[in-house]
């Protein structure tokens, strides 16, 4: 009876695991996103884009720049439909300098996206 409620205790905290990673941010893969527009107005500049995988909705990113290169990575998760895949990430140029280019980042590589 005690093997029984052990092997339970492990099934709850492991299906309890994949539940709670499944929900928490995580950069998004290159493969998932569809970039529609880059805006290159005066004081800043605008990244437009969505997920291709419609479980995934838009969490949040993080942006660095060195010599000129800015590096955007995208985070989502998972989501029930109540989150949306669109983004619109807006670039200051005070913080960031003038881009001469802008990079996707997923962690294991990156991709250029401006200028193509």
């Amino acid at each position: 009876m005690k093997k029984v409620i052990i092997f339970g205790i492990i099934i709850l905290v492991i299906i309890c695991g994949v539940l709670i990673n499944m929900f928490l941010p995580k950069i998004v893969s290159l493969e998932k996103i569809a970039i529609s527009d880059i805006l290159n107005e005066e004081k800043e500049m605008t990244v437009k884009g969505t997920f291709t995988d419609s479980a995934v909705g838009f969490s949040g990113y993080n942006a660095s720049s060195s010599e000129g290169k800015v590096f955007l990575e995208i985070s989502g998760k998972f989501s029930l439909g109540k989150m949306d895949g669109n983004f619109s990430i807006t670039l200051n140029k005070e913080k960031y300098g003038e881009p001469k280019e802008i990079y996707l980042k997923d962690g294991k590589s990156s991709v250029k996206i401006w200028p193509k």
